[in-house]
């Protein structure tokens, strides 16, 4: 596990490992691999140093289309992406690493890399700069802590001397304090740079509201859902405790290649009295290979779903960074949930020099939506002004239908 500043080397340092993990390996066609975040990072990032420390290599061979080199010895060095995380599935790997760990859905590791590497005994690197309180940052504690088979580097540019003192002081000139505490100190408290929701979910953190959530027989369970079509099929079990006006997020789940059908029978097996099913607002228009709309197959499954209000992007955002603050999430069954909110984010564009337009669509999005399903659903009217919270509009209604109870009577 390393956690290293930028610009320490790590990159070169990885891929000199992989290089010569496949050349010293004794079978026959041993596997190693390099992934990046996405197929193109790999390439920009990684491809360039593989070619350039493989050429004293005798007969190593380049496949510039596939971006695997292959050494005298049969051994083959693979570049991945991990935006395709299901690609990754059957192969196997006497070692692999994971840059920039960060940026990639957690479940990366433990469910594609971790059962490639067992036939063979197989090790892993996991590396990467922080990005927030997220996996890079559980993996490090973890392994820093003891965890068996496991060990933990932070490098530090204060400690590397790596840079020049003369560029640091640069960088922390022209950068914020969290910033350059992120990039250059190693810290995991800044909120990362374009998050939607990062200084919602880092109160949440904050004021105790990551933490152990029970689930309560005695209420009912409202089912908040993005509809994947070719992604993640994304649920929130959300039990509203209105006369406090906490939502309590109990549980979240992502259903990959399945069905409606599969997907209601894995959750009636959750054991949750499910009293409401929030869907986006184009259900309707989402159809079957059978030609029938999803809200007609769920109709027949039971799962009769309550359509969200149509609002734009923006407007949706800003109902959910009004909805986070009610919030209670369980730290575990939500704990991807809440790494998905807090690194769903909007990507600096490099040639128009400005933040994207929308939020980045990966591993983080599906939570996001689904957790926008819901509250634009809650939202009755489209609204420009959000610094009321929801709960105090919901505490204006119910005076005023007291109100407007008492005038009746009298």
């Amino acid at each position: 596990m390393v956690v290293a500043h930028r610009r320490a080397g790590k990159t070169v340092a990885l891929v000199n490992h992989c290089i010569r993990s496949v050349l010293e390996h004794p079978h026959r066609r041993a596997q190693v691999a390099y992934v990046a975040p996405t197929y193109k990072m790999a390439k920009r990032i990684a491809w360039d140093y593989v070619k350039h420390y493989s050429q004293g290599v005798p007969s190593v061979k380049f496949n510039s289309s596939e971006l695997t080199a292959t050494y005298p010895n049969g051994g083959k060095l693979l570049l991945l992406g991990a935006d395709r995380i299901h690609d990754l599935r059957g192969i196997y790997l006497m070692g692999v690493v994971l840059d920039e760990y960060a940026l990639m859905d957690p479940r990366l590791f433990t469910e594609v890399i971790l059962p490639s590497l067992m036939d063979h005994g197989g090790w892993a690197i996991l590396a990467g700069t922080p990005l927030g309180a997220n996996q890079l940052k559980r993996a490090y504690v973890a392994a820093r802590d003891g965890i068996d088979g496991w060990r933990a580097h932070m490098l530090r540019a204060s400690q590397t001397r790596a840079i020049p003192e003369r560029d640091l002081a640069i960088a922390k000139a022209n950068m914020s304090p969290e910033e350059y505490e992120q990039e250059f100190e190693c810290s995991f408290a800044a909120v990362i740079k374009g998050s939607v929701y990062g200084r919602e979910v880092s109160a949440a953190e904050s004021t105790g509201r990551i933490c152990d959530v029970p689930y309560d027989p005695r209420l009912g369970v409202t089912v908040a859902v993005d509809l994947g079509m070719r992604d993640a099929f994304a649920l929130w079990f959300l039990q509203e405790h209105f006369s406090g006006g906490q939502i309590r997020a109990i549980d979240y789940r992502e259903f990959t290649g399945k069905g409606l059908p599969e997907v209601k029978r894995e959750v009636d097996a959750l054991g949750y009295t499910i009293t409401r099913w929030i869907a986006p607002h184009d259900i309707e228009v989402r159809e079957l290979g059978t030609g029938r709309s999803r809200i007609e197959v769920a109709r027949q499954l039971g799962m009769a779903f309550d359509k969200a209000n149509n609002m734009p992007l923006a407007d949706g955002i800003e109902a959910t960074r009004s909805v986070i603050p009610l919030m209670v999430f369980d730290r575990k069954r939500c704990e991807f949930a809440v790494d998905a909110l807090r690194q769903y984010r909007y990507v600096y564009d490099e040639q128009l020099q400005i933040m994207s337009r929308e939020p980045q669509h990966d591993w983080c999005s599906h939570c996001a939506d689904a957790l926008r399903t819901y509250a634009t659903a809650r939202s009755g009217a489209l609204r420009t002004d959000w610094r009321v919270s929801l709960r105090h509009l919901e505490l204006q209604d119910e005076r005023a239908a007291v109100v407007r109870r008492v005038s009746h009577r009298r």
